[in-house]
C-alpha cells in the first residue's frame, strides 16, 4: 500500500496565504469547497471579514495616537516659542510637521499640524 500524502498543502495555504492562494481565491475552487464543505468555507470567509474589520479598527486607533502625539509636539513648540526658545520651538514644529506629512499619506483626518504649528507669527518671532 502506498503512503497517503499529508494534506497540509491546503491548510498551509489557509494559514499563510500567498499571492494566488488567498482565501477568496481558494473558496472559489470547487475542489476546495468539496474537501472542506460549505460550512467550513463560510466560516473561513467570516473569519477573513472579521480580521479585515479588526485590522481597520487597529489602524484607526494607531492613527488617533499618532495625531495626539503630533498635536502634543505642536503645543510644546508653541510653549517654547512663548518662552523665547525659538530654536527649540522651530525644531519641535518641524518635527511635528514632518510626522504630520507622513501621517497624511495614510490618514484622511491629518492636517492639524499644518494649521496649528505656527511657531513665529512675525519676522522677529514675538
Amino acid at each position: 500500500m502506498g503512503r497517503a500524502k499529508p494534506q497540509t498543502s491546503m491548510l498551509g495555504s489557509i494559514i499563510a496565504p500567498t499571492g494566488s492562494q488567498r482565501p477568496e481565491r481558494l473558496v472559489a475552487r470547487n475542489d476546495f469547497r468539496k474537501r472542506l464543505g460549505e460550512d467550513s468555507v463560510a466560516y473561513l470567509l467570516a473569519c477573513q471579514a472579521r480580521e479585515e474589520a479588526e485590522r481597520q479598527e487597529k489602524d484607526e486607533r494607531l492613527a488617533a495616537i499618532a495625531r495626539a502625539n503630533i498635536n502634543l509636539l505642536a503645543q510644546v513648540a508653541g510653549f517654547q516659542r512663548l518662552r523665547g526658545n525659538l530654536d527649540s520651538a522651530l525644531r519641535l514644529a518641524v518635527h511635528a510637521a514632518r510626522l504630520d506629512l507622513g501621517l497624511a499619506r495614510y490618514d484622511k483626518f491629518s492636517g492639524a499640524c499644518r494649521t496649528g504649528c505656527g511657531v513665529s507669527h512675525s519676522p522677529t518671532g514675538s
